[in-house]
């Protein structure tokens, strides 16, 4: 490549090429290796890792509902659960009816939502990055992706954030087109109600905030990159779009305002009780800390922030970085803080990071000294080791042939194949070496994880060990004791039993349930004691929780 043309492309006048991905079958080939890379970090262990209390809410709502023959009105442990909207109870629901189990639920039922909208992710990060910059930035942003501790974790998480997630990054996705291309008139539309029909299956997910604030940051950028501002109001159909969102959610709120009391249906949580601002709360959040949901690429993560400060880095990232900036804004108001809770912007969050790094490692720019970028490809290659002997360590099984190690082997097979195929020349081009490293590492990283979950070192023990009380005191019900609860959370117990479990105040009541049948207690071990005679006290197990544990006994009544 001649100097003039290099100085178009740091000019933003001519894109990076994107080398042997113009060629249709090595980009779909791409593409396809990308999606069973993600199957490979999303699948192993779903189906043995113990849920934990929040899943436990969507796994055992969609058995009750299904129970109960309503699939419009949520219930946990026999009383209406005014938490979320049912849209993941709806997609579990369905997954368990496929598989032929409903009304029964199994972990893998409710985590399988997870993966199939953890894919959608990835698809929507490889269509965007493509149509909006090359197919070089698109690749980058999605091997980040799969990569990522992000999308990891909540694969294999039943709770709705990734499922919120990807119908947010639908709605982006159909949103920049609309608003950014000059298509025809019939495709304007289609994205248009595409992406008002992604707001209204978000909102019957968890609520409307997210896209509302999502959108919002489109419709900034589009005010800034035109001179007829009200030209892009118009152009949103608001009311056709604001109908085609309010009457699902109206209908199946209506709906719900008939079964349930008013007064607590309006002081819940899917009022909005936590969407009230709090003015006073506000701070550098969400600045920093969603960073933790692309563990372990700090590294080129610093790297890239640098690499905007090139042109062709900046090309349209406002379409990008204002629903990232109006998102974090939005949140850094709220009641509650959480990392996660900037999931719903991952794509356009990877792929404004991703963008630079393809500019810095395209195949022949190179804008930046190359020894830096060799020394941010070691630092990261050094950190993907550290993480990998970090899972060795913790898993204790070093000397075989134990899933971290063959995950491990597989990993360095599968990057040194790409590393090699990566590096083909096009036109004379030279080697793209430096993204053929990124994409090595990066494939060496997601490999890292499935030892990890089959071995079930991210996890705490505490969790399993919950488990494991669980099962005791569903044992305990199957043999006719009632279960109940003190000091105790009953969801765990629910879920396991399949009962109704009573979560008892005070060992008055404990008492009083007992003289009408035996009785199998989950008690926090600082309350045992309250247990006391006349009751007959009798410990089955023990698990550890925090700095206290939790003690299940069998109680009977005096004789």
């Amino acid at each position: 490549m001649n100097k003039e043309v290099i100085d178009e492309v740091l000019a933003g006048q001519r894109p990076v090429r994107d080398g042997f991905l113009y060629s249709p079958a090595a980009w779909w080939t791409c593409c396809a290796l990308l999606f069973l890379l993600a199957l490979v970090v999303a699948l192993p262990g779903i189906d043995r890792i113990p849920l934990d209390s929040h899943e436990i809410f969507v796994a055992q709502t969609t058995r009750e509902m299904s129970v109960r023959g309503d699939w419009l009105v949520p219930y946990f442990n026999g009383v209406p659960r005014l938490n979320k909207p049912p849209m993941n109870y709806w997609l579990t629901g369905l997954v368990a009816a496929s598989a032929g189990s409903l009304p029964d639920v199994a972990p893998i039922h409710a985590r399988l939502v997870s993966v199939g909208a953890g894919l959608g992710i990835l698809a929507l990060t490889l269509w965007l990055g493509a149509r909006l910059y090359d197919r070089a930035t698109a690749l980058v942003a999605a091997l980040l992706l799969v990569s990522s501790a992000g999308f990891f974790s909540f694969t294999h998480d039943a709770r709705p954030d990734l499922l919120y997630a990807c119908f947010t990054s639908a709605l982006l996705a159909s949103g920049i087109v609309a608003l950014r291309e000059a298509g025809g008139a019939l495709q304007t539309r289609a994205a248009l109600y595409a992406m008002w029909g992604c707001f209204a299956l978000a909102t019957l997910t968890k609520g409307p905030h997210m896209p509302a604030l999502a959108l919002s940051g489109l419709i900034v950028n589009a005010a800034l990159t035109t001179r007829r501002p009200l030209e892009v109001w118009r152009g949103l159909r608001p009311l056709q779009g604001l109908a085609i969102v309010a009457l699902p959610a109206a209908a199946w709120w209506g709906w719900l305002r008939l079964q349930i009391d008013g007064e607590t249906l309006d002081h819940s949580q899917l009022a909005g009780s936590l969407l009230a601002p709090a003015w006073s709360r506000f701070g550098a959040y969400y600045l920093y800390r969603p960073l933790e949901l692309l563990l372990p690429w700090l590294p080129l993560v610093v790297l890239a922030l640098g690499g905007l400060l090139l042109r062709p880095a900046r090309r349209d990232t406002g379409w990008l970085w204002w629903p990232l900036l109006v998102a974090a804004l939005g949140l850094s108001f709220g009641s509650q803080f959480r990392h996660f809770y900037m999931l719903p912007v991952i794509v356009p969050f990877v792929l404004a990071l991703a963008r630079p790094l393809a500019v810095l490692f395209g195949a022949s720019l190179r804008p930046w000294p190359r020894q830096l970028l060799q020394l941010a490809l070691v630092v990261q290659g050094l950190l993907a080791l550290a993480c990998a002997g970090w899972v060795l360590v913790a898993s204790g099984r070093i000397a075989y042939l134990t899933p971290p190690i063959l995950g491990l082997l597989a990993g360095l097979a599968s990057s040194i194949v790409a590393w090699r195929g990566l590096r083909l020349r096009d036109d004379g081009a030279p080697a793209m070496r430096g993204l053929a490293a990124l994409a090595a590492i990066a494939i060496f990283v997601a490999w890292i994880w499935p030892g990890a979950a089959l071995t079930g070192v991210l996890w705490s023990k505490e969790r399993f060990d919950g488990q494991a009380l669980a099962d005791a005191a569903a044992a305990e019900a199957r043999s006719g004791r009632a279960l109940v609860t003190l000091g105790v959370s009953p969801s765990l117990f629910v879920y396991a039993a399949n009962v109704r479990v009573q979560a008892a105040g005070d060992a008055a009541q404990v008492a009083a349930l007992a003289a009408n049948g035996p009785l199998a207690v989950v008690v926090r071990s600082d309350r045992l004691a309250e247990l006391s005679p006349p009751l007959l006290v009798t410990e089955v197990g023990r698990a550890r929780r925090g700095s206290r544990e939790d003690v299940l006994v069998r109680v009977d009544a005096p004789r």
